[in-house]
């Protein structure tokens, strides 16, 4: 077998697109996945000799991942793997020097190989994170949580592993975050600084303030590079819903505006901005659009554009779920009705 190995730092960067998906799993229900299997499919077009469009259906990844609980209930484990065309395989390692392997035939056999272990509590509170490369069953990275004595959390230390396979020497990368609390229990500062070999030493803060009845009404990032403050304003309805948001930077003479709305759930369906410069000053523009069926279940999502007083529809994404609540298919739009990919997700349950 040919094995061709590149950056771990490709292994790495799926795993915000991973948390992101894994969000949509209902953990608590009464039945636990066992093992999800997603498919992704990429739609193309072509117009034959005769005008008519042509429309091609290709596997592009899959993913299979299983899962595995404490006594608890709590996630302890899980572990997953991507399975790439070789033409998909090429372009994410032309793009995020992403590695793969090619068996004797020259197929992609598998890619993105992970463990992600988990660490909680006597009181439920995750206290480490461990991630594992199944090809070299190497860690790189790991993460531990330290709780204060009234169980919020109060700091975060990772160490990141990546680069061996390009450098010949593994790069690390640290980070450190420290969060303070008012006397309501309330975040007031969040202090993170991270350093590697490459990059050095950076540190960032972020403040926040609160009204009487415990709203966020102000967020201050200060970076390393000070220089660039940038604040946040919150305003919000007697639902407590936050309505409207105001984002200051010290190189723009006005703030951006975005107004939200919601649905009876609770949902934030829409997001506008209000125009800073040009004929439509100080006039909304959509932007993004969401359609729900109850709380935290998305039926729809519409990326605007706009022109003008005329605003379209760029992009849209469909949500389907099963009778558990967990998503088992998102279909991707350009525009309205061209429809170039399907994501479909099996779902196995713990019995």
């Amino acid at each position: 077998m040919k094995v061709n190995y590149y950056c771990l730092f490709g292994i790495v960067s799926i795993l915000w697109f991973t948390e992101i998906k894994s969000q949509n799993i209902n953990r608590e229900s009464k039945d636990k996945i066992k093992t999800t299997t997603e498919t992704t499919y990429n739609y193309n077009y072509e117009e034959d000799h005769k005008y008519h469009i042509n429309q091609f259906k290709e596997v592009i990844k899959s993913n299979v991942s299983h899962y595995r609980y404490d006594k608890d209930g709590n996630l302890q484990e899980f572990d997953f793997t991507n399975y790439y065309t070789k033409k998909e395989a090429e372009r994410l390692y032309r793009k995020y020097w992403r590695h793969y392997r090619i068996d004797d035939k020259g197929n992609v056999e598998e890619s993105d190989s992970l463990k992600i272990s988990f660490i909680n509590d006597s009181v439920g509170n995750l206290t480490e994170k461990r991630i594992i490369s199944l090809y070299s069953n190497t860690l790189i990275e790991q993460s531990v949580y330290t709780y204060g004595i009234h169980g919020k959390l109060i700091e975060k230390s990772g160490n990141r592993i990546y680069g061996g396979e390009v450098s010949g020497a593994p790069q690390s990368k640290q980070t450190y975050y420290k969060y303070k609390y008012d006397s309501k229990e309330k975040l007031i500062e969040m202090q993170e600084s991270y350093e590697s070999a490459n990059d050095g030493h950076f540190y960032n803060v972020k403040i926040h303030k609160y009204d009487t009845i415990g709203n966020e009404i102000e967020m201050v990032y200060i970076p390393c590079s000070s220089c660039n403050e940038n604040k946040f304003v919150y305003m919000y309805d007697n639902n407590h819903h936050c309505i409207k948001e105001l984002s200051y930077s010290l190189f723009d003479k006005e703030p951006l505006i975005s107004v939200y709305y919601y649905d009876q759930f609770g949902n934030r369906i829409e997001e506008d901005y209000i125009m800073k410069y040009g004929p439509n000053k100080g006039k909304g523009q959509p932007h993004y659009k969401w359609k729900y069926i109850e709380k935290d279940k998305p039926t729809e999502y519409l990326e605007m554009g706009s022109s003008g007083s005329e605003s379209w529809i760029m992009h849209k994404t469909i949500f389907k779920y099963d009778d558990k609540g967990n998503e088992i298919e998102r279909l991707n739009y350009r525009g309205s009705y061209e429809l170039r990919s399907i994501c479909e997700t099996k779902i196995e349950y713990y019995e």
